[in-house]
């Protein structure tokens, strides 16, 4: 199972999401700027927040990914 999440999280369509997933939260970080924005549209950026816990997700599968040894991540 290790093995099979580690291969995953080296792949080349993992490392994409995640650029995917920076991009957006730093556009994300620019729009909430603008305080008219923001309470024009708190549902959709709430959502948007809610997406941007993959790079949570990321790291505990990178630490996870490690098996025995997760002290390797770092």
């Amino acid at each position: 199972m290790w093995h099979l999440m580690a291969r995953f999280i080296r792949s080349q369509l993992f490392r994409t999401l995640i650029i995917v997933v920076i991009l957006l939260s730093s556009a994300l970080i620019g729009l909430q700027t603008n305080p008219d924005l923001v309470a024009r549209n708190i549902r959709l950026l709430a959502i948007l927040e809610g997406i941007i816990l993959v790079f949570i997700i990321e790291f505990v599968l990178k630490v996870l990914a490690e098996g025995s040894k997760p002290w390797r991540f770092f």
